[in-house]
């Protein structure tokens, strides 16, 4: 789920273009699925040995429930990940990303998701050897259903830790432009003062923001301080001028030297822009970008992957598992990304 934007904005969009700005309910002729099952209480998928039950909602406008077309593709990719040597792992990872050798990515790894939804990409890389997944969104409510989840035994047998906490991107722009004296960090390395600064910036009152109106007091703000070793954003880009939060959370959040971050991209009627500045931002920044298009078979995808269904009794054959929208054309964007 992404992040940014007014609710008039998202209200604007919804109805123009079936996008998922935030929890408004779209017109049901807006989406459609690539799988449909009957009205469950929780859907199953599964990658190689890794096992991801996700609870459906009663709301099926609840945009931040849905497994969409960008988080299933970010999974399939994210499975088949393995490294091919511990002395270089930014750059072993990075292959990985892009061409799937084989061997483990993920052991001992500290691994942040953006806009997170339902989470069915963080949930998958704790599964595979992830000693932590941070799960984040702006959208307490979604956080608040992974909260219960993440205490399920079934995550937390294989010794991941998981924690769940709310972050706005445009929290991290404020941080990161008081760190780097507004943008000052191009190609090098941080400034001297750039932890006393940043710790400044833990300080700041929360954005006057749509998503801070009614926060949950027991959902912890991710603080800026905290890095990662893998960033994952699937379809986190919707609104015109959405990517410069995007772009400061992975400046301000990808581990140096050998942090690794993903990107997966729908491109949709009004947004193609936002990721040509993206990638525009990152490299001026710093980043080796590498850039693939798909399209890739989602259909083929859900049908492999998603495995299972615990139905509520009587239920109608109205949800949907793996959802798009109208105004996709079927094609879609990675992004792997690291340190020059």
């Amino acid at each position: 789920m992404f992040d940014g934007g007014s609710e008039e904005e998202a209200e604007e969009e919804q109805g123009e273009s079936g996008g998922r700005g935030q929890e408004l309910a779209p017109p049901t002729h807006e989406l459609k699925a690539a799988e449909s099952i009957n009205k469950a209480d929780s859907v199953t998928f599964r990658f190689n040995s890794a096992t991801i039950t996700l609870p459906t909602h009663q709301d099926q406008s609840a945009l931040a429930f849905k497994v969409w077309r960008s988080s299933l593709v970010a999974s399939v990719r994210l499975a088949s990940q393995r490294t091919t040597s511990a002395d270089h792992p930014a750059a072993s990872l990075a292959a990985s990303l892009s061409s799937a050798v084989l061997a483990d990515a993920f052991a001992g790894k500290e691994v942040l998701e953006l806009g997170c939804g339902c989470a069915l990409a963080g949930l998958l890389v704790g599964q595979l050897g992830a000693s932590c997944v941070v799960l984040t969104d702006c959208k307490d409510d979604a956080l608040a259903v992974l909260l219960e989840q993440v205490k399920h035994p079934l995550l937390t047998d294989r010794g991941c830790k998981y924690e769940v906490q709310h972050l706005l991107w445009q929290q991290d722009k404020l941080a990161y432009d008081h760190a780097c004296v507004a943008g000052s960090l191009v190609k090098s390395q941080p400034p001297e003062d750039y932890h006393t600064r940043l710790l400044e910036a833990a300080a700041f009152p929360e954005l006057q923001h749509w998503c801070n109106a009614s926060r949950d007091p027991t959902i912890p703000a991710l603080t800026p301080t905290r890095q990662f070793d893998l960033i994952i954003a699937a379809d986190c880009l919707y609104f015109a001028d959405q990517e410069s939060g995007l772009v400061a959370s992975f400046l301000l959040r990808l581990r140096r030297p050998h942090g690794v971050g993903m990107v997966v991209f729908q491109p949709r009627n009004r947004n193609a822009a936002c990721m040509v500045r993206l990638v525009a931002a990152l490299r001026t920044a710093g980043m080796a970008v590498q850039h693939e298009k798909g399209p890739w078979c989602h259909e083929e995808m859900a049908q492999e992957h998603m495995c299972g269904v615990l139905g509520v009794g009587g239920a109608s054959q109205e949800d949907m598992t793996v959802w798009s929208t109208n105004n996709e054309d079927g094609s879609m964007e990675m992004l792997t990304l690291t340190w020059e």
